[in-house]
């Protein structure tokens, strides 16, 4: 999304249609960097360049675990990856920008992975 600072817009690529806009929260929770409406998912990393990095391999977690657990992801979104930002966002800790006062969605891998578990029509193994 950007590492600059702003709260009224994002940077590119975050900005482009069909792209999923990351921010990026310290260790803390506290949303810093990029901070707009459009931020769809906030992850915990140095820059929102990890966080991207971060967000893409839970992507990829997430997607074996909706094909071992035979999840139906369908009523999440039109197609595989917004159902998996759906999931991403809906497991996510909520975290406020007391600068803002802006909620933001905290990926949580566990939770989308247990979520994903409980609903699948198969179970998931180590």
């Amino acid at each position: 999304a950007g590492n600059h600072n702003f709260t009224k817009g994002i940077s590119w690529p975050a900005c482009q249609p069909n792209c999923i806009a990351v921010g990026a929260v310290t260790g803390s929770d506290t949303v810093y960097l990029d901070r707009h409406d459009k931020i769809e998912l906030v992850v915990p990393a140095g820059a929102t360049s990890s966080s991207h990095a971060i967000a893409c391999g839970a992507a990829m977690i997430l997607r074996e675990a909706i094909e071992k657990a035979e999840y139906d992801w369908s009523a999440d979104g039109a197609n595989l990856p917004e159902a998996m930002l759906k999931i991403m966002q809906t497991t996510g800790k909520k975290v406020e920008d007391k600068a803002t006062g802006k909620t933001f969605a905290r990926l949580d891998l566990l939770a989308a992975l247990d979520y994903v578990a409980a609903k699948g029509k198969k179970p998931l193994k180590p």
